[in-house]
């Protein structure tokens, strides 16, 4: 957390406010949750987030922590306003393929959805999954994936139809960090970004430029250098000039010395 801390901390001294970290919402202790996902079942906690939270909110979007996301047109919100307006429903995701080009019973991790009409079909079915450790476990029980969750969480409220339609597109909004942790961007990830829906390469060239030409975004690089930040400029083929490199680079060759010491 000191990262996270220290970077706020950054954003208020540039008069940056926007950004907060709730903390201690009280999701059920996961070592009481019983389940058989693939995965912490704490990544499904991001969609089960008591709806009264949000009283205060028109819109939510829900996504995955490790993305970093560029600027677009037209802008997130006016995108998933009209996707929302396309599906007929007050929420904004798609179900995903399988690898065999069927649909699967997963949602995406990017969630849209407008909070009174949400609330009004799914507000008691989020509560009684935050406030029982039992009650999630039995929700969770059978399933492999926090997107399959979501998928069956919307489906009580919701006809899951509209999100299997032609029209139903998985978006684009940046950069999943998480796919370029380490060295290099796995096949299966440079597959995504090259076949990215909506989007060319040049455009996620050209707006990962832009992001450079930020002063903020610099400092934040040079206060938390990021691998993986790194690796999509190497991967776009952005040629990076800024001090913050050099941090990242010798942090780099610090590790790599270390790695060498023990391994002879």
């Amino acid at each position: 957390m000191k990262n996270v801390e220290e970077s706020l901390s950054l954003l208020r001294r540039k008069g940056i406010i926007e950004f907060d970290i709730i903390q201690g919402l009280g999701f059920p202790n996961v070592k009481e949750v019983q389940h058989s996902l693939r995965v912490d079942p704490r990544t499904f906690y991001r969609f089960m987030v008591p709806l009264s939270e949000f009283s205060n909110y028109e819109y939510v979007f829900v996504a995955d922590v490790d993305t970093y996301f560029l600027q677009e047109s037209p802008t997130m919100l006016d995108y998933h306003l009209s996707r929302s307006r396309v599906l007929g429903l007050p929420i904004s995701n798609c179900v995903r393929l399988n690898a065999d080009g069927n649909h699967s019973k997963r949602l995406t991790g990017f969630h849209f959805f407008k909070v009174n009409q949400y609330k009004e079909k799914l507000s008691e079915q989020i509560n009684d999954l935050f406030n029982s450790a039992q009650n999630l476990s039995e929700f969770l029980n059978g399933l492999d994936w926090d997107e399959e969750a979501l998928f069956k969480l919307v489906s009580i409220g919701f006809p899951i139809e509209p999100f299997k339609s032609k029209v139903c597109i998985r978006p684009w909004h940046g950069l999943h960090l998480g796919a370029a942790s380490k060295h290099k961007i796995d096949r299966k990830n440079k597959e995504r970004y090259y076949n990215a829906k909506g989007v060319t390469q040049l455009d996620m060239t050209n707006s990962l430029k832009l992001e450079l030409n930020d002063p903020v975004l610099i400092d934040l690089l040079r206060l938390v250098p990021l691998r993986s930040f790194y690796n999509f400029l190497r991967f776009f083929k952005i040629p990076v000039k800024h001090l913050f490199m050099l941090k990242y680079i010798w942090s780099l060759r610090l590790k790599s010395m270390v790695k060498g010491v023990f391994e002879k």
